[in-house]
């Protein structure tokens, strides 16, 4: 009969311990797959915003106001300044248009910061930024607990009228603390993982209660 008992014991121990670690890899798959869903998405809007913005790329500003034959006065050569993203939409439009974008690939009420840099890769010239939300440098240097999209080129078009002349453009998007989000759209799915969990431990604990108080009470009335 002890030899029962122990057997038992240790299959119940097995599986436990087994139940446990299945629970656990469930969890740790479920979290790296939410967190590159929510990644992709952010990509995806990233690039939702950044295809809007090229198709303002590439016109002189006289002819983005007056149309495709503009009337020169003066010759001036600020009508014929190659139109930039940065130059006409502003910090408040740009974190618009992405409130839309992460709306629209459900990410609404996700935190961001974002920038727009301008470079010129014909002259190799460093890049500067051009319009940024208040804490963009601050999380771009935090690649740990912050998640940066991949950079978003805004070339100017081929066979546009300002092409090699208006310099080309990037748009960065970085969602702080992503983790935590990941963590936080999972907290029904782990607390039930952990209730579970605890529930099994607790039957498993009844279970070997009770057979130890039963083989105490066979030991009794043997002797």
């Amino acid at each position: 009969m002890k030899r029962i008992y122990t057997v038992i014991f240790v299959l119940i121990s097995l599986s436990l311990i087994g139940i446990i670690v299945i629970q656990l890899s469930w969890i740790r798959n479920m979290t790296e797959l939410r967190e590159e869903q929510i990644k992709q998405k952010v990509d995806v809007a990233t690039r939702m915003v950044g295809d809007e913005f090229s198709a303002y790329k590439g016109a002189y500003s006289g002819m983005n106001r007056l149309g495709s034959n503009p009337v020169v006065d003066n010759f001036s050569m600020e009508f014929f300044h190659p139109v930039t993203v940065a130059n006409r939409f502003t910090v408040a439009d740009i974190d618009n248009k992405l409130k839309i974008a992460f709306k629209q690939v459900r990410l609404e009420g996700i935190p961001f910061e974002f920038a727009l840099a301008s470079f010129n890769p014909r002259s190799n010239a460093p890049g500067q930024l051009e319009r940024t939300s208040r804490n963009f440098e601050k999380t771009f240097e935090d690649t740990i607990n912050n998640y940066l999209s991949p950079p978003l080129l805004l070339a100017t078009p081929s066979g546009s009228p300002a092409e090699n002349l208006s310099p080309d453009e990037s748009l960065m998007v970085v969602v702080p603390n992503y983790k935590k989000i990941v963590y936080k759209s999972l907290f029904w799915n782990i607390a039930m993982a952990i209730l579970f969990t605890i529930i099994i431990i607790t039957a498993f604990y009844l279970t070997v209660s009770t057979m130890l108080r039963q083989k105490k009470l066979g030991d009794i009335k043997n002797d």
